[in-house]
């Protein structure tokens, strides 16, 4: 339902990290105008693969953005600049042990998490390039690794719990029709500590 230019919305899967898992969601639908899409941004939008679902991704690539990820490393490179992330902690969620780190993307500083415990021949990779406009190479130390050129009119988008993410490395780019809006704060939530603005 509607209230105001808002929605709330409710979205919880593995695929995003636990600061929203649990939680109720406030939307503001109309937050955006043409091209006002922030680096970092936290966005709900219509599944580009099967446009009646609704998901809810970190916006990393803005149109005409050459995207880099390697999934050996969990190296994220946007325009040749490698993002900064630094560790915070080790923590249990659902039943494996996930490695916390702190990234600074663009100037918004938010938590991602890795389950390093894995075997690399157990990280999820693609088996094929998402779009013709990526790339799914092989570096020299035999590294999968994911080159993007962000088209005009989309965007790149991924999940904070980087090795659990069905997202942009593996279904391609967020055309900008599909945008709901930004999620802008949990309102009910499990964690009563999460309950707040999104960062």
């Amino acid at each position: 339902f509607f209230f105001s230019s808002r929605r709330r919305h409710k979205r919880c899967s593995r695929d995003w990290n636990s600061d929203v898992c649990s939680s109720d969601l406030i939307v503001e639908k109309t937050i955006y105008h043409r091209n006002d899409v922030e680096r970092g941004d936290v966005v709900v939008f219509r599944y580009p693969v099967n446009p009646s679902l609704y998901y809810i991704k970190r916006f990393v690539g803005l149109p005409g953005d050459k995207i880099e990820y390697n999934f050996i490393t969990r190296t994220l490179t946007i325009n040749g600049k490698e993002i900064d992330k630094s560790f915070v902690k080790n923590k249990e969620r659902d039943g494996m042990i996930v490695s916390v780190f702190k990234e600074d993307l663009a100037g918004v500083v938010h938590n991602i998490e890795t389950n390093t415990a894995i075997p690399d021949s157990s990280i999820p990779i693609p088996e094929k390039s998402p779009s013709k406009e990526c790339d799914l190479s092989v570096n020299e130390k035999n590294e999968s690794v994911l080159t993007c050129s962000v088209p005009k009119g989309h965007y790149f988008a991924m999940g904070d719990n980087r090795d659990n993410s069905l997202d942009s490395r593996f279904w391609g780019f967020v055309p900008e029709e599909n945008i709901i809006g930004k999620a802008q704060a949990i309102v009910v939530s499990s964690h009563l500590d999460q309950i707040g603005l999104l960062k």
